[in-house]
């Protein structure tokens, strides 16, 4: 039975947004194997004293009960270019263990960070959502390969919405950035629009 995982920030010994990493396990959970009880996760986090101070990642794999709860220590991932990567068939719907497709493409175009083009639409990096600012709003793609629990979280404070971003659209925008459980949107990890440079199609 397939592995899949919720990477939950822990800072200072406190766990952020539980509920929208136990909303996504359960559905996930319903989804994939039937499973209509709920795990919550705060039962299921138990923060070793070592990682009782500072940022930390907190990764939790699953499949219809949890299977193993790790814990490590969480530094920002520096971002300085960003390749666009076309594939009408990528799918990453459910926030699976196994990232072989998604790693191949990040090693490829590696020290970029990958973003991917489906159907002429900007969705997602290999590892977070992302966040296009054109000077006044805030913007998402509307299609992305995984729905984050930040990007959602997000869109319910109406700090950012939605959009059918096409590729061509790009140059609409200012600035790139990334966002996911681990990052928050004042944490301002992106780029300018100007270092998104390279398009390349199903390596």
């Amino acid at each position: 039975m397939c592995l899949l995982v919720e990477s939950i920030k822990i800072k200072d010994g406190i766990v952020y947004d539980i509920e929208y990493h136990n909303r996504r396990m359960n559905e996930t959970r319903f989804a994939l194997f039937g499973a209509e009880d709920s795990i919550n996760l705060a039962e299921q986090i138990i923060i070793p004293e070592t990682f009782s101070k500072g940022l930390v990642k907190c990764r939790v794999l699953y499949n219809l009960g949890v299977r193993s709860v790790e814990f490590q220590n969480y530094s920002f991932r520096k971002v300085e270019e960003i390749s666009l990567i076309t594939d009408d068939e990528i799918d990453y719907t459910f926030k699976y263990a196994d990232r072989k497709k998604l790693e191949y493409y990040a090693n490829q175009v590696a020290p970029a960070i990958p973003l991917f083009v489906k159907n002429n639409r900007i969705t997602d990096t290999s590892w977070a959502n992302i966040v296009l600012y054109d000077g006044t709003i805030y913007s998402t793609p509307a299609f992305p390969l995984l729905k984050g629990t930040k990007r959602e979280k997000l869109i319910q404070q109406k700090r950012i919405i939605e959009e059918d971003i096409k590729i061509d659209q790009l140059v609409n925008y200012n600035s790139l950035f990334i966002i996911n459980a681990m990052i928050d949107l004042e944490d301002n990890i992106g780029v300018p629009i100007s270092k998104i440079k390279r398009v390349i199609n199903e390596i």
